[in-house]
């Protein structure tokens, strides 16, 4: 059945209705007279084509060229444009692919062809279909493309391909037609305005015989749904087998040559199966079914009249071989039936015994299919029905990293009778992962065949981890008695030594190994084995006599051992008894401590007074204790050292970090914030001028990116005082919706560049006016809008504003741009962190943003989140706790909630040194004090210089200039003119470069960039007095 299916597949429709289907293989041609008699034909044969999912090739010529052809598909097949785009149809000039070269190679031709099915198929359509026309085909060609389309005809049928070769009738004469004809399988041809097919007589009679072997596969294939459909039965869980047997003889009569007059019967025992029509009658035939050893039945086939006898009977050949093959086929079924009811039985009772096993019983047979007998929810959660119906694996719940070794080793059960015990981790249902432990042994056949594997699985979860735990607690007083200069030992009752520890070597000379492998008198000698011994003893006859309670499970003993050189040692021994369950000594660990020096200390004095022993008792254990304490000290002030050494590096390390950290920041934010001061100062001045709409636009944009970006530089800063713990939150209250119109502003004309749309949505109930930082809401808006308008090209970016509680809003910021991965939104908020290369290269970033804004959204005690779905475009959004407040300012030109400030003005006359090395800030300082007489200064010795040779109001005093920079210039002003207000202007912006400048003698401080208002009010502080001061004082 699956190879006539398999045949039938490959039937294609042609689209032409005088041949119907034909067959992958099929190259025939085409005799046309017209232009109209090609698009009659080929049209159709390309739109089946496409509708089937085949790639197609039109190779055109004359009278039908390329432009034609595709009006001719356009016509037909409404959606030929989107196949052609597509690239499903390709319409080539003949001059571009028979004569590519400039003339015809048929063998470059044919692999190109080959080359073009390969193609379509990588590209997963069915086949190809093709066709070429010959028009172009001269007389000298002839033979050589006729050895070409002979070529196609042999080697075609292999190939998922179909070709249709279309000749003009006006350029062949007879024994061209004829040649032609000889190399295709047939060909369509026009006779009185009719189309008609023509084939030669070799292939009718092929096409014949085809047909007559093509009725006999049917018969075959009856035969085969017969036996198939017994299969099919057999296969279906749970019937019984009276069910299969009477559904064997209602599948019979279909196999049989006539089916409506076939009956059939079993005869089982004591039971008969049969169809409704049977009977008895002289045209039959039978079939004995036989069991193991023995017949059980019999199968009987009956025609119920007469049919004309063929030379092999009423029935065929093949029916008898069927029907014996079909009693053969009973006798196996209703054996393995009645087998695997026994095998039934006894799997409920092995299933009754198993289930108080304390551990999950399975079966697994030789293809690994397992069936799981009991238990499984005690070990995995899983139930056996789970585990049975094959929605569970046991294979996939072991953990993937002891999976290929658990395989591995289990496979070598199929090569010999053997078992095995595994421990390895599974994944639970509650997707916990447990420890378990698998017994399994291997089954064989008595032929020596592999059957399966049986086992039980049991959770050892605790067992491992109470193991591990103790292998713990043994490492470590391993590892403490290893370190200890005492001899820690432990033998059985009969002193058969099972551990020491490595310090017995310098004890006694022997490795811990030779010490066990020796007997006990050879180590220890037999006078301190007795003495042992005795304690011993002692021990177990209280214990027998039940008063040990009273005997202490501790003594201490001197004994004289003998070192592996010969020589004598005496130790102090310290022996404790250890008990089983059942409170009986079981085994004995002792610590020695070499005593050598103190036994023979006591035998040189032993010859004195009993009170100058006394006295030389005292004075040695005093002389011990302070050896001792003296030890101890000389040790902790060793080791005091060292810790104060690590320390004071450690130390050095940690301010080294700091010192240069806080020197990059410092100077990231001179060489920024001084460029920042030209382009405020130029907006500034051009401000004052009369401006076009557009032109005013234009600088407001200008502004705000550059207070933007000052921003950044502050955000920046900030996140270094953050990270230092040293960063402050400056809370005020201000206009809320007017504050993120004028963030959103910022970014209108980068968003009309690539026609987006900026969408503030807040709802009416939000409060006016809030209290919290102003500039950290201001940075983290502007970086998440910034991002938006950045990575979205088309769409829009929404700005949402909404009220969560009395005491809380929720921003939040959407765009329709590229998404994020969801593997990188875990990592989006890391420093420097962006998506890929791409995205950098694209759309620029260093990868801070995101950062600062988490930064600063938890510095103000919100949560930051995200979503992002990839390549549609993502949502960020954040909670602050905002305090409402009433509306009680005034709202100033810029609407930004601030009182509104009248614009002072410098007071005319007063004469500025300006000490500033950097020309573009210099004039923009120019440009603000054009009513001040200005005196420049590039270094702090021209400052020095210039003092001395004119009087000055005031000085600007640069910071950071090259050669002497502004602090010692100050500090060399103040040793003569303690006066002379002068005001420091640096990009410097931490509060310890503020002090610095302060400390050096300054009267205040300018950050860059420098606001003009600020930079007058700063002037008309101080400058103004000294003027006065100048302007009334007699001239000299």
């Amino acid at each position: 059945m699956p190879e006539i299916a398999k045949m039938e597949e490959k039937m294609r429709k042609t689209g032409i209705d005088l041949i119907g289907d034909a067959p992958w293989g099929t190259h025939f041609c085409l005799f046309y007279q017209s232009k109209e008699d090609l698009i009659n034909i080929l049209v159709p044969y390309f739109k089946k084509g496409l509708e089937n999912n085949e790639l197609c090739l039109w190779v055109s010529s004359e009278p039908l060229d390329e432009q034609e052809a595709k009006k001719a598909m356009r016509k037909a097949a409404p959606n030929f444009d989107r196949y052609l785009r597509k690239g499903q149809l390709e319409i080539v000039p003949h001059a571009r692919w028979y004569l590519k070269d400039g003339t015809f190679n048929f063998q470059r031709v044919l692999r190109a062809w080959m080359d073009k099915l390969n193609i379509a198929l990588a590209g997963g359509y069915d086949g190809m279909r093709v066709t070429g026309n010959t028009a172009w085909l001269e007389k000298k060609d002839w033979r050589n493309f006729a050895d070409y389309e002979e070529a196609i005809e042999k080697t075609i049928g292999q190939y998922q391909m179909m070709a249709l070769c279309t000749y003009s009738l006006d350029d062949c004469g007879a024994s061209e037609i004829i040649d032609v004809f000889s190399k295709h399988q047939f060909a369509l041809i026009r006779q009185n305005g009719t189309w008609r097919t023509i084939e030669s007589s070799e292939r009718k009679e092929i096409r014949e015989a085809l047909q007559k072997k093509t009725n006999d596969i049917s018969e075959r294939i009856k035969e085969l749904n017969c036996l198939y459909g017994i299969s099919n039965l057999v296969e279906k869980p749970g019937i019984s087998l009276e069910k299969i047997l009477q559904g064997t003889v209602d599948l019979i009569p279909p196999a049989w040559q006539y089916p409506e007059i076939t009956g059939a019967q079993i005869n089982l025992e004591q039971q008969i199966f049969k169809t409704k029509n049977y009977k008895e009658t002289i045209w039959k035939q039978s079939a004995a079914i036989i069991g193991k050893d023995h017949r059980i039945g019999t199968l009987n086939i009956c025609y119920l009249e007469e049919r004309p006898k063929s030379e092999e009977g009423p029935f065929l050949k093949e029916e008898k071989n069927l029907i014996n093959a079909i009693a053969g086929r009973l006798g196996n079924i209703i054996e393995r039936e009645r087998t695997e009811a026994a095998l039934r039985k006894s799997e409920e009772t092995y299933r009754s015994l198993s289930s108080n096993i304390p551990g999950m019983v399975y079966q697994r047979r030789a293809n690994w299919l397992t069936k799981i007998v009991s238990n499984s929810e005690m070990v995995c959660g899983y139930s056996i029905d789970e585990f049975n119906t094959q929605k569970v694996n046991w294979l996939n719940l072991i953990h993937p990293d002891d999976r290929e070794w658990v395989f591995e080793e289990g496979s070598k059960l199929s090569e010999k009778p053997m078992s095995v015990v595994q421990q390895y981790r599974i994944l639970t249902k509650d997707g916990s992962t447990r420890w378990v432990s698998d017994h399994k042994v291997s089954v064989f056949n008595e032929d020596g065949s592999f059957i399966g594997i049986e086992g039980i699985v049991c959770d050892v979860t605790e067992r491992k981890r109470e193991r591990e735990a103790l292998e713990v607690s043994e490492r470590r007083y391993r590892l403490l008695t290893e370190s200890m200069s005492d001899v820690i030992w432990a033998a059985d009752l009969k002193l058969n030594l099972t551990y020491i520890s490595p310090c017995v070597n310098s004890l006694l000379g022997y490795r811990p190994e030779e010490v066990i492998a020796h007997k006990a008198e050879k180590t220890l000698g037999l006078r301190s084995i007795r003495t042992i011994m005795k304690l011993v003893e002692e021990k177990k006859r209280r214990e027998e006599l039940g008063t040990a309670m009273g005997y202490s499970d501790s003594q201490t003993v001197e004994l004289e051992l003998k070192r592996k050189d010969g020589s004598t040692v005496w130790v102090e021994t310290r022996i404790t008894f250890l008990y089983d369950a059942y409170g009986r000594s079981r085994e004995i660990m002792g610590v020695m401590r070499d005593s050598t020096a103190r036994k023979k200390a006591e035998e040189r004095i032993e010859g004195y007074t009993n009170k100058l022993k006394e006295r030389n008792e005292q004075l040695s254990e005093e002389t011990r204790k302070t050896k001792d304490a003296e030890g101890k000290t000389r040790q902790y002030a060793k080791e005091l050292r060292i810790l104060n050494l690590q320390l004071k590096s450690e130390t050095e390390r940690a301010q080294e970090a700091d010192r240069l950290k806080s020197q990059f920041m410092a100077n990231m934010s001179h060489e920024i914030r001084t460029p920042l001061t030209v382009i405020d100062g130029a907006v500034h001045l051009l401000q004052k001028n009369f401006l076009s709409p557009e032109q005013k636009e234009l600088l407001a944009m200008i502004q705000n990116s550059d207070e933007q970006l000052l921003e950044l530089i502050n955000s920046i800063l900030d996140l270094s005082r953050i990270e230092a713990g040293q960063a402050k939150v400056v809370k005020r209250e201000f206009f809320l919706k007017e504050t993120v119109k004028n963030i959103i502003s910022g970014f209108e004309f980068e968003a009309r560049k690539k026609n987006l749309e900026i969408e503030m949505i807040c709802p009416r109930h939000l409060p006016s006016m809030i209290s919290t930082d102003e500039g950290k809401l201001t940075q983290i808006l502007s970086n998440l809008i910034s991002n938006a308008v950045r990575f979205t090209e088309k769409g829009k970016v929404e700005v949402r504003l909404n009220k969560e509680s009395n005491s809380s809003i929720r921003f939040s910021v959407e765009d329709t741009g590229i998404g994020i991965p969801e593997e990188n939104l875990s990592l989006i908020f890391n420093k420097f962190c962006q998506m890929n290369g791409t995205a950098r290269r694209k759309h620029g970033g260093v990868g801070l943003g995101l950062t600062i804004v988490k930064e600063l959204v938890d510095l103000l005690g919100g949560e930051m989140k995200v979503k992002s779905n990839l390549g549609k475009g993502s949502i960020f959004c954040f909670s602050l706790p905002c305090i409402p407040s009433k509306e009680r300012l005034v709202r100033d030109r810029d609407g930004n909630g601030t009182p509104p400030k009248r614009r002072e003005r410098v007071k005319k006359g007063v004469n500025i040194l300006v000490a500033e090395d950097d020309s573009p800030t210099y004039n923009i300082i120019r440009r603000f004090l054009e009513d001040c007489t200005i005196s420049r200064a590039v270094d702090g010795e021209d400052v020095l210089k210039m003092i001395k040779e004119k009087s000055y109001d005031m000085v600007l005093m640069d910071i950071q200039m090259p050669g002497m920079d502004g602090l010692e210039a100050t500090r060399r002003i103040r040793e003569k003119d303690s006066d002379l207000p002068i005001i420091a202007v640096t990009a410097r912006s931490f509060k310890a470069d503020k002090d610095k400048c302060l400390a050096a003698g300054c009267n205040d401080y300018i950050a860059k960039p420098i606001a003009p208002q600020k930079l007058i009010a700063k002037i008309n502080q101080y400058a103004v007095k000294r003027l006065s001061r100048r302007q009334n004082s007699p001239p000299k």
